[in-house]
């Protein structure tokens, strides 16, 4: 007998048996043994037929559940091609041509490259220009370049004034340990503050190592020398350093001391003047401030080459007097010994040269040394009231000698009333009849 189980083209299922025996799958029924006897046991050949074909489909079935894809199970019977139950096969997804794919990729390409390219013409085209402004505007750097404040000389030259230029050199040392020292073979000989300083050593006349442990730390602002000279400077700003920086220090020296101390005057902390010819001519000793532009890289060094525009400083005038010094010392010397053997509150003493009327001496008592200044500088001999008095009679009776208009014992007849021209008329005068010398 034989067996048969299978499902419907419409995904419905049934099994269906003939005889009574229980069927055996893929496989004829066994016949019954004969009875034992003594003869040997014998059986039927066994056969063995193919295992029909089980299809499924994606069709529903009445009152189940849909299914998404359609299986095929393919296989023989025992011994077939594909073993006990054969191979089993499963129908691929099926996504679309090749073409469509294709089509779509490029299509995607396509796009990114539009939107790369139209990110590129807008930044290199239309925004271009404004982005390298602003990176110039950034990278940019402008220097003042300080003029220097002019000389007051005396006749002869000797300076009774003059400025002296120092600077104090700082040093971020955060910036230090990125300095990489190189030959002229690009080789490098050395790197961070070590090399730092053992370049600067020499220029400052200092210990290497000491400089070097100067250099070492976190200070954005630490103090490496003091009130350097501008050459000074200059050698350490050429060895491109990063981090190093300097704040100019304007000093105003008066070598003559109290020597026309007054007369010269000084200048205030702001270099301006104070008191004395320094504020009388300060539109001249003051100078005209000059400057560098540039870009600059990393660390702060100014870009060679990267379009550096120089402006000169213009520094101020010289002044000359027409004072003596050593006159000039003579002078103040008599006078402060006078002013002590009488007790007197001040005095002056001015040496005028005949026939030119050039000022050869201006001395004062009490004189001030402009190096350290107090007071106000107060010239009493043109700065204090003072009444001729009596005095004026005798440069006018010498004029008048001179001119060979009157005598030593002229007589002159002085009124009690006087009119004076173009007062308004009915005004009397009256004579005196008195006689004066």
């Amino acid at each position: 007998m034989t067996a048969t189980r299978g499902r419907s083209q419409t995904g419905t299922s049934g099994r269906s048996r003939t005889g009574p025996a229980a069927p055996t799958r893929g496989t004829t029924a066994r016949p019954a043994t004969t009875a034992r006897t003594g003869a040997p046991r014998t059986t039927a050949p066994r056969t063995t037929t193919a295992r029909p074909t089980t299809t499924r489909t994606s069709g529903p079935a009445r009152g189940a559940a849909p299914r998404r894809a359609t299986r095929t199970v393919a296989g023989g019977g025992l011994g077939g091609p594909g073993g006990p139950r054969g191979p089993r096969t499963r129908q691929p997804w099926r996504v679309g041509g090749s073409s469509r794919r294709l089509t779509i990729m490029i299509g995607v390409i396509l796009a990114a490259f539009a939107l790369f390219a139209g990110r590129l013409v807008q930044v290199q085209v239309i925004e271009g220009p404004a982005r390298a402004e602003k990176a110039a505007d950034e990278r940019s750097r402008t220097y003042t370049i300080h003029a220097q404040r002019g000389d007051i000389v005396d006749a002869d030259g000797a300076v009774l004034a003059t400025s002296v230029m120092t600077y104090d050199i700082l040093v971020d040392q955060n910036q230090v340990r990125a300095f990489v020292y190189r030959g002229e073979d690009e080789e490098v000989l050395g790197r961070g503050a070590a090399a730092a300083a053992a370049l600067m050593a020499p220029i400052l006349g200092e210990d290497a190592h000491e400089l070097g442990a100067a250099l070492t730390g976190t200070n954005a602002g630490a103090l490496i020398a003091r009130e350097v000279t501008p050459e000074v400077r200059r050698q350490l700003m050429d060895l491109g350093i990063p981090g190093l920086g300097s704040t100019l220090r304007e000093t105003r020296t008066y070598p003559a001391g109290v020597t026309g101390g007054s007369l010269v005057g000084w200048v205030n902390k702001d270099g301006e003047g104070a008191a004395g010819l320094e504020y009388r001519f300060d539109d001249l000793l003051t100078g005209t401030n000059g400057s560098r532009s540039g870009e600059i890289g990393v660390g702060g060094i100014m870009i060679p080459g990267a379009g550096q525009t120089v402006e000169p400083a213009d520094n101020g005038d010289t002044v000359h007097l027409t004072i003596a010094s050593d006159l000039q010392q003579r002078s103040q010397e008599v006078i402060d010994a006078k002013i002590a053997e009488t007790s007197a509150e001040w005095g002056a003493v001015v040496v005028i040269e005949v026939g030119t009327g050039r000022i050869l001496a201006w001395a004062e008592s009490g004189m001030v040394d402009p190096n350290h200044p107090s007071g106000y500088g107060r010239l009493n001999s043109i700065q204090a009231p003072y009444e001729p008095g009596s005095t004026g009679k005798v440069l006018t009776v010498a004029a008048a000698m001179e001119e060979g208009l009157v005598t030593p014992t002229s007589a002159f007849t002085v009124p009690y009333e006087y009119t004076p021209p173009g007062s308004s008329s009915g005004s009397r005068t009256t004579p005196s009849t008195r006689p004066r010398n």
